[in-house]
């Protein structure tokens, strides 16, 4: 549970940085971050509560935790599959860079990552989004 809570800190901060790109690019949809808020905060505090319900019953929670992220994992990856190949929109041209950098951290790595999502196409990203999430949720649940 420590590992998953520290991962979950790191996490925020990372997805702070991306998300202060991606607003300034003006790429973010209010209403579906606020339904996404809307949903994971009260689910967040559930969540926390039925950990807190089997620790005080004996069971382990890192192991549930464990197997529910893999799951969950899993489920998204192959959501994002099935969309992908449901999909029958035209690929948008990528736009161009002006330069590359090295990405030396995860700050960096978040900034140049929304970088080239931005500018990659969205038939590509979302399979190879697909293949990672889909091999570390198998490797969670096994």
């Amino acid at each position: 549970m420590i590992a998953v809570g520290v991962d979950l800190v790191y996490s925020a901060v990372t997805k702070l940085v991306g998300g202060m790109v991606c607003w300034r690019r003006g790429n973010v949809d209010l209403g579906i971050a606020g339904i996404l808020l809307a949903g994971s905060f009260p689910g967040a505090m559930i969540g926390i509560g039925l950990l807190a319900l089997l620790r005080a019953w004996g069971s382990d929670p890192n192991v549930l935790v464990m197997k529910a992220l893999g799951v969950a994992l899993v489920l998204a990856s192959l959501a994002i599959l099935l969309r992908a190949f449901l999909a029958n929109r035209a690929p948008r041209p990528a736009p161009t860079f002006d330069r590359l950098t090295i990405p030396a951290g995860s700050i960096p790595g978040v900034l140049l990552g929304t970088r080239l999502s931005a500018s990659s196409p969205e038939r590509l990203l979302r399979p190879a989004l697909a293949v990672v999430l889909l091999a570390v949720g198998l490797r969670l649940i096994a």
